[in-house]
């Protein structure tokens, strides 16, 4: 049996889109975006994180994007970024991973009051944004300090962002979910 591929038309405010490593999450959000032309797609991971293998996967997404979406590298300060972005119907910030790891040096009171900030940009802005999201806390238990701060980063802000999104989408070996239509919020 072959299933049609229904994909959501976006509301107002955020769409947010997690899943694990390689579960299609990125793809997912392009493909949903797509629904438009002016597009801004922040990628948030600072240059300094980037090695051969995360190199390829950059080349993946860039391969898939349609050549008309605008394209910003955030790095550590995605605030810039959203600041600029009158002329766009739809942000696409890929990803959180990336921002909590360009940031993961910060002291505890830096990154509450950078989170703090992000939250407020993100609350002001009058267009749709994708938000996506690595999930993490499904496996190992991190060994090590900066994992465990890596770990409750991510999940503070999965928490927040998947409670106050428009929808809230899980994909996971390559099926997304809408689990804002699903689940019961705790």
């Amino acid at each position: 049996m072959v299933t049609k591929k229904i994909y959501p038309t976006l509301d107002q405010g955020i769409t947010f889109v997690s899943g694990p490593t390689n579960s299609g999450k990125s793809l997912f959000a392009e493909t949903i975006a797509r629904q438009f032309t002016r597009v801004l797609y922040i990628a948030t991971l600072s240059d300094e994180f980037i090695d051969n293998d995360m190199l390829k996967r950059i080349h993946v997404h860039q391969q898939r994007r349609p050549k008309g979406w605008a394209f910003l590298n955030s790095n550590q300060d995605p605030f810039i970024s959203l600041h600029q972005v009158s002329q766009y119907e739809l942000l696409l910030i890929d990803s959180l991973g990336g921002f909590v790891t360009s940031n993961l040096m910060l002291p505890s009171s830096e990154w509450n009051n950078k989170v703090v900030h992000f939250k407020n940009l993100l609350a002001i802005q009058d267009k749709r944004i994708i938000l996506v999201s690595e999930e993490i806390g499904w496996g190992l238990v991190p060994t090590t300090e900066s994992g465990s701060i890596f770990t409750e980063r991510m999940g503070q802000l999965t928490q927040y962002f998947s409670t106050i999104a428009a929808s809230s989408w899980l994909v996971i070996n390559s099926t997304a979910i809408n689990i804002s239509e699903i689940g019961t919020p705790i």
